[in-house]
């Protein structure tokens, strides 16, 4: 999962998107859970990053495959290992 620690989140054509599944998520977690969180810009680019690779690691094909496509660098599979191409 280091290829997502190294995206530019802000060129991450998918940003708005996964942005309101997380606020879902924190809407879900103070109204059941009673837990509050920051909204502060590292914050959120964290939660954006985690949930990709949320994503990455457990959705489905279609999920995966949806998330790739939002990059706008190349993924390139190269000696085993997964490259972004500027």
């Amino acid at each position: 999962m280091q290829l997502v620690d190294k995206i530019d989140i802000d060129e991450f054509e998918a940003r708005e998107k996964i942005e309101e599944e997380i606020n879902k998520y924190r809407q879900f977690s103070y109204i059941v859970l009673g837990r509050e969180t920051e909204f502060d810009k590292k914050t959120i680019e964290a939660d954006l990053r985690n949930y990709i690779k949320h994503v990455l690691r457990t959705g489905t094909k279609d999920q995966k495959r949806e998330i790739l496509d939002c990059l706008r660098s190349e993924v390139v599979v190269l000696d085993k290992r997964i490259l972004l191409k500027n």
